[in-house]
């Protein structure tokens, strides 16, 4: 495990604002068909383009994202490529979890919080 940094060991500093952006934009823009490309991810993202590429070439080498393949596109002369979550990093539910859960959060919907003394603006 001597290949591993520190957060995917859950040390170290914590994830920056740009990479959870990033992680967030391929989840939404992924298809099993094609992944997104890295100006479609900083799209977005809404983060620079200069950010974006510091940041998803490191994400690539610490093993966040991976490359799946390269595709034409107009706008560029080389073939760009198109990212993914490798299947390591997807989050896995336990089965039936996600009910209770749900369950759980609405049951007190609706209800007062503990602070709350009726008041209405805490004067």
């Amino acid at each position: 495990m001597a290949n591993q940094t520190a957060a995917t060991r859950g040390r170290g500093r914590p994830l920056g604002e740009v990479h959870a952006a990033l992680l967030q934009a391929v989840r939404e823009l992924a298809t099993p068909e094609q992944g997104p490309t890295l100006r479609e991810m900083a799209h977005r993202a809404c983060v620079g383009m200069a950010a974006a590429k510091s940041t998803a070439a490191r994400m690539v080498r610490n093993g966040w994202l991976v490359i799946l393949r390269t595709k034409r596109v107009p706008y560029r002369n080389k073939p760009v490529a198109e990212y993914g979550i490798p299947p390591e990093r997807i989050r896995k539910a336990k089965k039936g979890a996600g009910g209770a859960l749900l369950a759980a959060a609405l049951s007190g919907w609706g209800m007062p919080c503990a602070s709350d003394d009726g008041g209405g603006n805490g004067a």
